[in-house]
């Protein structure tokens, strides 16, 4: 599978497939809206999505945050429930709605006129769901909007109450009782809206709220084989999860180092005794933090070696010693940048950093590949 000499990120299926039965297992009679914005949290490939879609149910849905993104799925899987989470911004983007049968989330008074727009006379008209803000200060009417604008948002026919738990990372943060409190109020006040979506994967992992079927789940990174927990506590739910993207990248050179040599733009590293130095082809430019120069480690031949010196756009620095028992490194080996040997939990500290934001800044230009399992 890794046959070309370019950084390559390798995509499982299977323990995609696997991620995905975690979620039906936490919470069995409820929907799933799966998230894959963000070209799937860097996922990208088409197989990824077709992975997806063929193991949700047909009342199931996959959400995304702008128009071109769904209007691109609805292209692959034409009756796919799809739902735009940040909603629509003008008349263009209500007409897009409309036209490619889109559901939209309305968290704005703005959005109201315009959400009236994407619904049909004839029968089934794309769902409309409503973000409330209960108490993480981002999207969502507030509760002085709820208020003056009551009218209006119920003449939509919600289909759902939307919302977001700001610690569901933290379960014990007092911030997620009161969010959960207030968002139940506010609901009360909906009676004739049905169903309801509180959950993304921290209060799924965390189980902070019972999962009925008049609950929408909304699996987010988890669905990758991440947890947003914080790794030193996660406990068996975190650990069945399983990552579906290890990232590797080709040693293009090799050369003898001398003690006392200096490595990289600056010289931020000198070497303590001779050894090999490994110039691996990847960098900054597909993803590797530059954090990560002199902080991280590569896995090859059943042992890690330092990344040495600064991350360059394109390539990194890697110290290989004489004395290890390992097999030396060759040209055109591939080192693990981060799967099943460095832990992305672990790469993503040093780098400063989240799972999240590692996962979503792979460039595009990182070949992808399906790993044959």
């Amino acid at each position: 599978m890794l046959n070309s000499l370019q950084a390559t990120a390798l995509l499982s299926l299977e323990n995609l497939k696997s991620n995905l039965l975690v979620t039906q297992k936490i919470a069995p009679y409820s929907r799933r809206v799966v998230i894959v914005k963000a070209q799937l949290y860097g996922h990208l490939l088409d197989e990824v999505l077709q992975t997806i879609h063929t193991n949700l149910n047909s009342q199931e849905v996959l959400a995304v945050t702008d128009i071109d993104s769904a209007v691109s799925i609805r292209k692959k899987l034409p009756n796919r429930r799809i739902l735009l989470l940040h909603g629509i911004s003008n008349l263009e983007e209500a007409q897009e709605c409309y036209f490619h049968n889109l559901e939209t989330i309305v968290h704005h008074p703005s959005q109201i006129e315009l959400a009236k727009k994407t619904q049909k006379k004839e029968s089934p008209s794309p769902f409309i769901w409503v973000k409330v803000d209960s108490g993480m200060h981002r999207l969502g009417f507030t509760l002085d909007q709820i208020t003056q604008h009551f009218s209006e948002i119920s003449a939509l026919n919600p289909h759902a109450l939307f919302s977001h738990l700001s610690n569901a990372d933290s379960p014990s943060d007092q911030q997620n009782q009161q969010q959960i409190t207030q968002f139940s109020a506010i609901q009360k006040s909906f009676p004739d809206v049905a169903y309801t979506s509180l959950s993304n994967s921290a209060t799924l992992l965390n189980q902070l709220i019972p999962f009925n079927k008049k609950e929408y789940i909304r699996p987010g990174i988890m669905i990758y084989g991440l947890s947003p927990n914080p790794i030193e506590k996660h406990h068996t739910i975190d650990k069945s999860l399983k990552p579906a993207l290890s990232f590797f990248a080709p040693i293009i050179s090799l050369k003898t180092i001398k003690k006392g040599s200096f490595v990289g733009y600056g010289g931020s590293w000198q070497c303590p005794k001779d050894g090999t130095l490994a110039v691996i082809k990847v960098g900054y430019a597909d993803g590797y933090s530059r954090l990560l120069g002199n902080r991280s480690s590569v896995y090859l031949n059943g042992q890690p070696y330092p990344v040495v010196g600064h991350v360059s756009m394109d390539l990194i620095t890697v110290y290989f010693n004489k004395q290890t028992n390992c097999p030396p490194p060759k040209l055109g080996d591939f080192v693990e940048l981060w799967g099943e040997h460095i832990c992305l939990y672990s790469l993503s500290k040093k780098a400063q950093t989240i799972p999240y934001e590692i996962l979503t800044g792979l460039a595009d230009r990182v070949c992808r590949k399906i790993q044959q399992e």
